[in-house]
């Protein structure tokens, strides 16, 4: 009861599925075969890279715990990503995620919690869940360090972060925009996840004052950093090396609105060289880009780039907080090794 395995990594496909996956840094390991379909799905169409999918099914030989270490081994392969209706074996998922967490991170997504679930997620690969809850399995993947996600999309979501970018070690978090509600849904929704924006002159008190030259008059040199629907690339690239180029800055949310002045195309090329001439300073880079079309090919440009980017605020926002999580996930089981 199981899809199969394949990585485009090694040219090899044994699966029921349609096709191999975009290349990429996520291994995903899976028990219900839909939904690694669905995943693949969304690889080919959205450029979510996997190194390799592994469907486990019921589990009837190998389990999760013998594909983590694998991930861990594996040179491609820079997040494991575990879809989970029931561990039979939690002490052995538990030391492989141990093992593996000071190294790469590890994101877990578990069903089968809810009344009707628990019958469902039996039929289904025979987990069995009886007596357990989201309180158990959350002690479960705190003990191991891996970070939970609550839904499909947020599952998907920060793999390809964690995957892609280095851990954020503070909270100093810069956001640039050209659209003052995307930069409120934003900062909204870090505080509602416990993680409040800063003030910029808290971060960094000249860097504000540097800002300024790239923005019109109107502008707001705040956090969120407002460069106005009127930016043009140059605008974008000058705002964005003084603000990643500042030592008090951990990392950098940038978000592009599509407006009667703004060339996606350009922005995009623009804020790429950017990220490749700095990546080397260690700092998350995450992009946000709302419209149609032309955000989604700039969306996918972006991850070809190594660069996580998503089509709403919420999903950026979960992006940054997942990395600033495995930072201290990371930092605690790396002690204790």
């Amino acid at each position: 009861n199981l899809v199969g395995m394949g990585s485009p990594y090694l040219d090899f496909d044994c699966g029921f599925v349609p096709y191999l996956p975009v290349a990429g840094p996520i291994g995903m390991i899976s028990q219900s075969g839909a939904n690694l379909v669905a995943a693949i799905g969304s690889s080919e169409a959205m450029h979510l890279g996997m190194s390799f999918f592994v469907g486990l099914g019921n589990k009837a030989d190998v389990d999760f715990s013998e594909f983590i270490l694998y991930g861990k081994e594996d040179k491609y392969t820079k997040c494991l990503a575990t879809y989970i209706e029931g561990l039979d074996s939690p002490e052995a998922f538990i030391s492989a995620c141990r093992d593996t967490v000071p190294h790469k991170p590890v994101v877990a997504i578990k069903v089968g919690g809810s009344k009707i679930g628990i019958k469902a997620a039996f039929a289904h690969t025979a987990s069995e869940n009886e007596g357990t809850d989201d309180a158990h399995y959350d002690k479960i993947f705190d003990k191991a360090g891996v970070i939970r996600a609550t839904t499909w999309q947020e599952f998907l979501d920060i793999a390809l972060a964690l995957g892609t970018q280095p851990p954020l070690k503070g909270d100093n978090i810069v956001m640039i925009t050209n659209g003052g509600g995307s930069g409120l849904l934003s900062c909204d929704h870090f505080e509602r996840m416990g993680m409040p924006m800063k003030e910029l002159n808290e971060i960094s008190p000249m860097l504000g004052f540097k800002i300024r030259a790239y923005m019109p008059m109107f502008g707001s040199p705040l956090n969120p950093v407002d460069i106005s629907g009127t930016a043009n690339a140059t605008q974008y690239k000058g705002a964005i090396t003084q603000a990643i180029r500042d030592a008090n800055v951990d990392a950098l949310y940038v978000s592009i609105c599509p407006t009667a002045m703004t060339s996606i195309e350009e922005i995009t090329d623009e804020i790429m060289e950017v990220y490749n001439t700095h990546k080397h300073l260690g700092k998350p880079f995450v992009m946000e880009c709302q419209g149609g079309n032309e955000c989604y090919d700039a969306i996918r440009k972006f991850r070809d780039a190594g660069v996580p980017a998503y089509p709403t605020a919420e999903q950026g926002v979960n992006a940054l907080i997942a990395l600033r999580k495995y930072a201290r996930i990371k930092e605690k089981f790396s002690k204790q090794k």
